[in-house]
């Protein structure tokens, strides 16, 4: 979805331009007739234009699925822009001589010539201290806005209003453990048995792990011939050891459920061959991996189900069970080191992280007669949901849609999201376990040691080859003067750290990320101010 309004050149009907899918699509048009209103074409579009002249802008709230639009009321002499509750698709625009540029991904925006390739200097703090974990509403350029997840932007003339149609609330849990159990493995049977219902060829990416075993499960219950899809890589096939791999687990669960998996072995060559252009840099070597899965999904099918959002939902994250992320204040999974290795660009990047985490702090619901242990907790989950799951979702939707598939996320339901919000942290934990109350949900129809196993990484390619690929990439953008990040970086620390990231992992990633942050201001010709 990509388009120009010119307050100049209004259009004197309603209309909408949108992306997306609705997955109560039936129960809204079902609603609009009991009220006689009558839609005249079954798709999205449709749909919305009748639900917003019946409702206005409590439409939206209607709603169930993942959506993005744009729409114009020349009664109202409003523009209204709105996103789905949890940010399943994107939505970003830019306001430039009377003109608004919008688009679901960011170069859609760019194609403008009015709006600005520039990045100042909190787009630089938010790039190379928050990224690829970008900040709720940051598009990260100059003038560019991100409609935030769960809102609308409603502009007229005179000003622009944001409202937010959806959010959490914190109230007490008061089922008991089997109607906890019951009312989850409810929602997601139902969330699996209608993404798996769709015109095209539908499939799960079968990770091994207990969140995609189970979908797998609930699919397969009315899909006998479900064939899967999962991945792996050359040093996994190669290792003695398996007990910490998913790959077994893959064919212990196809076994079970008598299906078809299709395994996708990705290793460093792979990888270095791919061509994978995001509209924001990401994780290169994760994204290009589950890209080229995503890609050999779309030989045979239009659709994959993947077990997005329960981590973070059921609180099954590392940062959770370590008190040094868990309870430093500040986002427990962004670690702002890139900074260290750069000239005073972006010697204020602390700070900014600093603002944005208690500019979210701000937004957490409390609960009463919680314990300063569980309020963190709860704290910590918020910031999960809200700022880690958009990076997740946002991911997803790329990849898969460079891939020419769709992504369905089961557990990625307002509903069901809500209501594993309120579960105390004892449920989550049933049984002295991570995501204890979810493994009693798929107890009924996974084996017992599929659903008591322990998580697992999942595979990477971990090959000394693509780390000197990565070194040479960056020694190239300190030798170069003409590459955008060659004055941001501090050569001297650079080289110092390019002598150990071969033992480092963890630096490993953020290089992996700094290559991608330089060929990204470098593609799209964005200029450093």
């Amino acid at each position: 979805m990509r388009g120009l309004f010119n307050w100049k050149q209004q259009n004197p009907v309603l209309h909408v331009s949108c992306a997306g899918y609705l997955q109560n699509a039936d129960e809204v048009q079902r609603a609009l007739q009991l009220r006689g209103q009558r839609v005249l074409e079954p798709d999205m579009g449709a749909v919305m234009l009748a639900a917003y002249r019946e409702w206005g802008l409590g439409f939206v709230e209607r709603f169930v699925g993942a959506f993005a639009f744009v729409l114009w009321d020349p009664d109202q002499h409003q523009l209204v822009m709105g996103r789905d509750p949890l940010g399943l698709k994107t939505l970003y625009y830019a306001e430039c001589a009377g003109v608004v540029a919008y688009g679901s991904r960011l170069q859609d925006v760019l194609a403008h010539h009015a709006v600005p390739r520039e990045l100042h200097t909190a787009g630089l703090s938010e790039l190379l201290a928050m990224g690829p974990y970008f900040s709720p509403g940051q598009a990260v350029l100059h003038g560019v806005q991100e409609v935030r997840v769960a809102h609308l932007v409603v502009h007229t003339p005179e000003r622009v209003r944001r409202h937010r149609y959806w959010q959490l609330t914190s109230e007490p849990h008061t089922d008991r453990l089997e109607t906890t159990v019951e009312k989850l493995r409810d929602m997601l049977t139902r969330n699996v048995t209608e993404q798996m219902n769709a015109a095209v060829p539908a499939t799960v990416i079968l990770s091994g792990g207990l969140d995609s075993s189970g979908l797998t499960a609930l699919a397969a219950q009315k899909h006998p011939d479900l064939q899967t899809f999962s991945i792996n890589t050359p040093e996994s096939l190669d290792q003695q050891d398996v007990d910490g791999l998913d790959a077994p687990w893959v064919w212990k669960v196809a076994k079970h459920l008598g299906l078809t998996n299709r395994e996708v072995v990705v290793g460093t060559p792979e990888v270095l061959q791919a061509q994978l252009r995001l509209d924001l840099p990401g994780q290169a070597e994760f994204d290009i991996m589950h890209y080229l899965v995503y890609k050999q999904v779309g030989e045979t099918h239009g659709i994959a189900l993947l077990g997005e959002g329960s981590d973070e939902m059921f609180g099954s994250q590392s940062w959770f069970y370590n008190a040094k992320f868990r309870d430093r204040a500040s986002f427990p999974w962004v670690h702002p080191l890139l900074h260290k290795i750069c000239t005073g660009e972006v010697e204020q990047a602390e700070e900014y992280v600093q603002e944005r985490y208690q500019d979210a702090l701000r937004q957490v619901p409390p609960l009463a007669g919680e314990s300063p242990e569980q309020a963190r907790i709860r704290e910590v989950t918020y910031l999960t949901l809200q700022h880690y799951l958009p990076f997740l979702t946002r991911r997803v939707e790329r990849l898969t849609e460079a891939a020419g598939i769709e992504a369905r996320l089961p557990f990625c339901d307002p509903q069901l999201i809500h209501y594993a919000w309120n579960l105390p942290w004892e449920l989550k934990t049933y049984g002295g376990q991570k995501k204890g109350v979810l493994r009693e949900v798929f107890r009924s129809c996974l084996p017992d040691e599929v659903v008591n196993r322990q998580k697992s990484n999942a595979p990477v390619v971990f090959s000394s080859a693509y780390t000197t690929y990565l070194c040479a990439q960056v020694e190239a953008i300190l030798d170069d003067p003409h590459a955008p990040l060659h004055y941001v970086l501090d050569q001297a620390k650079v080289r110092e750290l390019l002598r150990t990231v071969h033992q480092d992992l963890f630096w490993r990633f953020r290089l992996d990320y700094l290559v991608e942050v330089n060929s990204w201001l470098r593609t799209n010709a964005i200029r450093i101010v």
